[in-house]
């Protein structure tokens, strides 16, 4: 953006950042923690629209954990096989990608170590452990987080997911405001007015009701991120009209009056312009 500016010269940037997913106590836990789990580790989590942090009822989150824990172990059941083995055989590991880059892996490393030094809870959902010689890095939920830790200050962009407890939607709302514009937010519930509280309530790029990442597949509405997030959309026609400059071209009429509008200005003039706004011309 310094760049252009130097050169006046537009921009449009997706920055990613935090975002948050919340499950609201009307919903079933069951398949919003299976939709959730879906977008939360595709591509083990290397996605810019990946939920980062979720909030869960506080009465319910020992039974996310369990349900995620189950769910994982069913999805990717073997994350840490030797690559060498049978092909057959390490076929499920296949489905659980590597971690882009060894920066990125220790990276992800460092965040969770400092997570669980500073009193965090980590709980891995799958049985196979880590493997360096292919950056796999197993999917893990991190409880009581804290905001001195780094998995709560940075885009976390891995397979590391915080739980967050609350008692009322209005403490989520207060915390999602007081931090950085996301540029996606997931929210479940089948209560229309619960729907409307949390959509109004705040503000982020694009927002999928009822599952996650989903509205960035919709190429007939735009995406984009506020704020931090980013600035601009892109999609279907908004995009279009986004990379694009609209290069304005009149041709004045063979037949035309220009001179009524030249100066000096008269009584005549006054007439002529009070006509021309009164038909909005």
């Amino acid at each position: 953006m310094t760049a252009a500016a130097q050169n006046l010269c537009p921009v449009t940037l997706e920055l990613g950042g935090k975002s948050p997913t919340i499950i609201c106590d009307d919903y079933d836990l069951q398949e919003a923690v299976s939709r959730i789990m879906y977008g939360k580790y595709v591509n083990a989590g290397q996605t810019c629209v990946a939920p980062d942090y979720v909030f869960v009822p506080r009465h319910k989150r020992g039974d996310f954990v369990r349900i995620a824990s189950k769910i994982m172990r069913e999805r990717y059941p073997d994350t840490d096989k030797d690559k060498d083995k049978d092909k057959d055989k390490d076929k499920d590991k296949d489905d659980y990608t590597s971690i882009i880059d060894e920066r990125s892996y220790t990276r992800l490393k460092e965040t969770l170590n400092d997570a669980v030094a500073k009193g965090a809870e980590a709980v891995q959902l799958t049985t196979g452990g880590f493997n360096d010689e292919w950056r796999k890095f197993p999917p893990h939920l991190v409880l009581d987080v804290n905001e001195d830790m780094r998995i709560a200050q940075e885009e976390i962009f891995g397979p590391l997911f915080t739980v967050t407890s609350y008692d009322s939607l209005d403490e989520v709302l207060e915390y999602i405001n007081t931090r950085d514009k996301p540029l996606a937010l997931y929210f479940f519930s089948n209560d229309k007015a619960t729907q409307e509280k949390l959509f109004y309530g705040t503000l982020s790029g694009g927002v999928t009701v009822n599952n996650c990442i989903f509205h960035v597949l919709q190429h007939s509405i735009p995406f984009g991120g506020v704020g931090a997030s980013g600035m601009g959309h892109y999609h279907g026609y908004e995009g279009f009209m986004e990379m694009s400059k609209l290069r304005p071209r009149f041709t004045f009429p063979k037949v035309g009056k220009p001179e009524l509008f030249y100066p000096p200005y008269t009584k005549a003039h006054e007439r002529l312009y009070g006509l021309l706004n009164r038909l909005k011309l």
